[in-house]
């Protein structure tokens, strides 16, 4: 597919007061399945005339650009329309180099925890702009997930050190450890309005599911055939399944599961539901045509009408199957070949894919399910960075702009 990419610093760029006196440019490079060989690129001055923003391309006369609110925008070229979202706000963490490696928000607390290459977790208040702890979770070791409980004061983190830890933010406590990978753990998963529960995958082929008050570890979960490495985990609620299992009793430090699917995606490319409450393996979502790697994202989609399972895979593709027919495709789409999803979001009606290098866009999954690709490409997310951690929180997606060391928060 064709990527729009623009300059970095172009939310800047049109916010400066003195642009009614002194234009600025800005580049935009549109490129042909992510490879700068196949790009195309061109400046555009943007001034203020009346408060309003003037756009003019400097080399290519056919190429426009209109306004359409604070934050979208419509490039124009050869008949052919983009759509640009910026940022709606940017949050400047502390000029400290560091590299986040995963973080998490929670509105409740209007907080942000950033997990870092060195093994920390930055505490950040988004109401007052600055940091409050640090916490020194697994030294030395990246920090490859961390999440916010539902009560917005505790947090769950893992690192490198394949362990997993339980921390209460108002002490800065770790009250909870969980031992039981013997590789890399990739993903984290909390569910029900509790938390008491919650699941992890691993390299070493296994989703497990843990007793937060006990730190026991009381399910696993685990492909007998064509087992490989689990990469991520999505989580879903069947209502008709929680009312099936209505009389049966809660296994000792279960709570919550009724009801409860998790999706695997694993390194072979396959994606595997479970059923929690139950322990077994429902049905595997994979394609025999045209192979895309292993599953790098996973989400679990629901319409009035169907529900689908999208997966992201490491050669660039997405991929849909309905979930009553999980042995086929209904819907491929190649992002850009040899650079790997990074992530899938749900944000709404969007579907938000980070690709490669600073390639971020969402999709109207409804219009592309129907055969039209409406696309909008994201600004403000810095040039030529990997976007590999993302949030949605209230209805607005979050990620990290590591040029400028900004949380970067979209409408």
């Amino acid at each position: 597919m064709e990527l729009l990419h623009i300059q970095s610093t172009f939310r800047d760029i049109i916010n400066d007061p003195e642009l009614a006196t002194k234009p600025q440019s800005f580049w935009v490079s549109l490129m042909s399945d992510d490879q700068q060989l196949n790009s195309v690129n061109f400046n555009i001055t943007v001034s203020k005339v009346d408060d309003n923003l003037v756009f003019q391309s400097i080399e290519d006369a056919g190429v426009t650009m209109t306004q359409l609110s604070k934050e979208s925008f419509v490039i124009s070229r050869n008949s052919r329309s983009y759509h640009l979202k910026i940022a709606k706000k940017c949050y400047h963490l502390p000029p400290e180099r560091i590299t986040i490696t995963s973080f998490d928000i929670s509105s409740k607390e209007s907080l942000a925890i950033l997990g870092t290459s060195r093994g920390d977790v930055v505490v950040y208040s988004m109401r007052s702009s600055r940091v409050i702890r640090k916490l020194e979770c697994h030294k030395d070791f990246d920090v490859e997930r961390c999440l916010f409980f539902p009560s917005g004061g505790v947090i769950l983190t893992t690192g490198l050190d394949m362990q997993i830890k339980l921390w209460d933010l108002r002490t800065g406590q770790m009250a909870r450890t969980f031992v039981a990978h013997t590789k890399r753990i990739t993903d984290l998963a909390i569910f029900g309005k509790t938390g008491r529960n919650f699941l992890s995958c691993s390299n070493d082929g296994a989703v497990k599911l843990w007793e937060c008050g006990s730190g026991k570890n009381i399910k696993d979960f685990k492909r007998i055939t064509k087992s490989a490495g689990v990469e991520c985990l999505c989580i879903a609620h069947n209502d008709d399944l929680e009312s099936e299992y209505a009389e049966e009793q809660y296994g000792e430090y279960e709570f919550e599961t009724k009801g409860v699917l998790a999706f695997a995606g694993d390194e072979g490319g396959l994606i595997t539901e479970w059923d929690i409450f139950k322990g077994y393996q429902r049905q595997t979502f994979c394609s025999d045509e045209s192979p895309a790697g292993s599953t790098t994202g996973v989400v679990f989609w629901t319409t009035s009408t169907k529900n689908y399972v999208i997966g992201g895979y490491s050669k660039g593709i997405v991929k849909v199957f309905e979930y009553d027919n999980p042995g086929t495709v209904v819907k491929q789409l190649q992002i850009s070949s040899g650079m790997a999803i990074n992530f899938l979001k749900r944000l709404d009606n969007d579907l938000v894919i980070s690709c490669g290098n600073d390639t971020l866009i969402s999709l109207d999954f409804k219009s592309w399910i129907n055969g039209v690709e409406s696309v909008t490409y994201y600004g403000s997310v810095g040039d030529f960075n990997k976007i590999n951690v993302g949030t949605i929180c209230d209805h607005h997606f979050y990620t990290i702009n590591y040029d400028d060391l900004d949380i970067v928060e979209f409408a």
